[in-house]
């Protein structure tokens, strides 16, 4: 397999990780009351861990670890209000 450019690696993660997030996003808006405060209770915010690893990414230079903070950050901005609480 050739070696994969740094920008398609960082759009690779970037885009899978916002379809994962806008998937759980989906899963989450089908769950029950209970459900969802137990989903609350037991995961962090996507854009928390997102915010991390984007921070971490660029900080290393790491293009994967970049693409995929950003996109789990992006899927997760309606809540950004709640995260780190």
């Amino acid at each position: 397999m050739a070696k994969m450019n740094p920008t398609t690696k960082f759009l690779l993660a970037l885009g899978i990780t916002a379809a994962a997030g806008l998937a759980a996003k989906v899963l989450y808006d089908r769950c029950t009351k209970a459900e969802k405060k137990e989903w609350r209770s037991a995961l962090p915010h996507h854009g928390e861990v997102g915010l991390l690893a984007l921070l971490a990414g660029a900080a290393s230079g790491n293009p994967l670890l970049t693409g995929a903070g950003l996109g789990a950050v992006v899927t997760d901005l309606d809540d950004k209000d709640e995260w780190f609480n």
